[in-house]
This record gives structure tokens, C-alpha cells and sequence, in this order.
């Protein structure tokens, strides 16, 4: 995830997944000393004329499975219920490992900032911090961005963040060097780091910097992990209209 242009790559190949899903697309490519291309199932690649050389080992991706069970509940009783969980499968191939007819693959739709604001219901206000010191902020479903940002898409996205995961419901969140130390920082930062390494925007050496400079020591639970790539998912997908 340090690599540049990794996230970017595996963004433009494999948009149509999760950003979990394309990230680990992209690891498993490069081990194998496979050329980075668009990512289809078996039978996709086959409907698209293209067939997959003899010997080509699929690429692993999360997906989703369900699992009936019974829950007992407190008077006793037993309910049905449906749980979803997810596996890693084999089951895709990217197009170098495939030969035949020339196909069309979806191309990767523009990202427009003030689109995903309005599919995520997030307005942007005007920037009243009296500190100039201050990058963003986000309180609410609203976001302000210094007209001065160094980075003003990727403090926007980390803005966005705090939002969407729900930072913003008791306070004000103040990006600013008096910014208390948070896990709610490090999260969202994070989304941003990874939102704007997959659109090859500017700002990933300072997203580095401001992560471990919160996180410290610390380590990144795996729930939080989740958040940060459901989020950023979420983000991308709602700048594309998708």
C-alpha cells in the first residue's frame, strides 16, 4: 500500500470490486509476476471469447456467502435466521491470463467530488475556523475545507470520513494541530489515504505522516481495518455514481 501508483493500478484494473477486493488482486499479480488487467470469473472471461491458458492459477477475492441458522431466543424459542459472512474464493482471472478475441472490458467512470457529497447526503459549508492553522472540518452531515488546504480533495474525503463513520455525531471535528489523538483521526485519514491513492491524486506522503504520527505505537484493529475500506469503498462509489 506504500508502493506509488499500486493503489492507482489496481483501482483502474479492477474498479468494479471492492477496494479490498482490488487491493488484493493487485498483491496476488505482482507476486505472481502477472500483468496488472481488467478481472473477470472463469465464465465471463468465456463469454467475452476469451479463453484461460492451461495452467493459470485464479485470483483469490473475498466474497459474500450465507449460512441458515437457529437462534434460540429468550423465551426460549427458536428462530431462523440468515447469516452473512465472507470467504476467500479462486474464481477470477485477469485478462493477461487469457488468450483470444479482442473484447471490451467497462471503462473506469470520472470521480467527482461534489457528487459523492450529495449521494452521501453530506453538504460542504463555508470555512468559518478562525484558525488558519486549521485544514477542515466536519460536525454533523457538514464539511468545510480551508480554501488554503494544502490537499483540498484528500482533506475533503477525510472530512467525508468522519461523517460516514459516524465521528461527527456528539462534536466538532477540528483538523488542526490541537486535535486530540483519536482512533477517529487515524480512521480517517486512512479512508482518505487510500480514496486518494486509487484516484492518483497528491497527498499520500503527508496521509502517511499524519496516520502514524496519531497512531504511534498503536496498531489498527481489525474492525477499524474493516471501516476504513468499507468507507473508502463507499466513497469512490458514490463519486462515480455507482
Amino acid at each position: 500500500m506504500t508502493e506509488p501508483g499500486a493503489l492507482s493500478s489496481a483501482y483502474q484494473a479492477f474498479h468494479g470490486f471492492s477496494v479490498l477486493n482490488q487491493s488484493l488482486a493487485y498483491l496476488q499479480c505482482k507476486q505472481r509476476g502477472i500483468r496488472v488487467s481488467p478481472l473477470a470469473s472463469f465464465s465471463a472471461c468465456k463469454a467475452k471469447g476469451r479463453q484461460v491458458r492451461k495452467g493459470e492459477k485464479a485470483i483469490s477475492l473475498f466474497m459474500p456467502l450465507t449460512k441458515q441458522q437457529e437462534v434460540e431466543a429468550a423465551d426460549g424459542s427458536v428462530e431462523a435466521c440468515t447469516r452473512t459472512f465472507f470467504a476467500l474464493k479462486p474464481h477470477w482471472f485477469v485478462l493477461s491470463q487469457t488468450d483470444g478475441a479482442e473484447t471490451e472490458w467497462p471503462t473506469l467512470p470520472d470521480w467527482n467530488l461534489p457528487q459523492a457529497l450529495a449521494a452521501l447526503q453530506i453538504d460542504k459549508v463555508d470555512f468559518e475556523h478562525l484558525n488558519g492553522n486549521c485544514q477542515g472540518y466536519a460536525q454533523g452531515n457538514r464539511i468545510a475545507v480551508n480554501p488554503l488546504a494544502v490537499y483540498p480533495v484528500k482533506t475533503a474525503c477525510h472530512e467525508m470520513a468522519h461523517v460516514r463513520l459516524g465521528h461527527t455525531t456528539a462534536h466538532l471535528m477540528s483538523d488542526d494541530e490541537a486535535t486530540p489523538r483519536t482512533l477517529c483521526e487515524v480512521e480517517a485519514e486512512s479512508v482518505a489515504y487510500l480514496v486518494t491513492s486509487m484516484l492518483g491524486l497528491p497527498g499520500q506522503e503527508s496521509s502517511r505522516a499524519y496516520i502514524q504520527g496519531w497512531l504511534g505505537a498503536d496498531t489498527l484493529s481489525d474492525a477499524s481495518i474493516r471501516k476504513v475500506f468499507a468507507c473508502a469503498d463507499r466513497i469512490l462509489k458514490a463519486g462515480r455514481g455507482a
